[in-house]
């Protein structure tokens, strides 16, 4: 493993290489249980996506993972000793 710089900041994303060849980050955007995503086509220079999860039901939560199914795009979330699961068609 070499170290090398990049311009994510944020805490313990979530990486995906998608299909394309290109990568989605998720990270917790914020105080309010907000996910973010983040993209970039060499894992190393990310621009902001946008928010991707937002609700008020669930402000507590926090470290997404994402993954693709067959079916979709599923995002578990942590909410405290609970999980909450999400899905996406894109």
């Amino acid at each position: 493993w070499n170290r090398i710089p990049t311009n994510l900041r944020e805490v313990d994303p979530n990486v995906v290489r998608l299909s394309d060849g290109t990568y989605r980050a998720y990270v917790k955007a914020g105080l309010d249980g907000a996910m973010a995503a983040y993209r970039s086509t060499d894992g190393l220079n990310w621009t902001l996506a946008g928010e991707v999860f937002r609700d008020e039901r669930y402000r507590n939560a926090t470290d997404p993972d994402v993954f693709e199914t067959p079916d979709g795009w599923v995002m578990l979330l942590s909410l405290g000793a609970r999980m909450l699961r999400c899905t996406s068609q894109d």
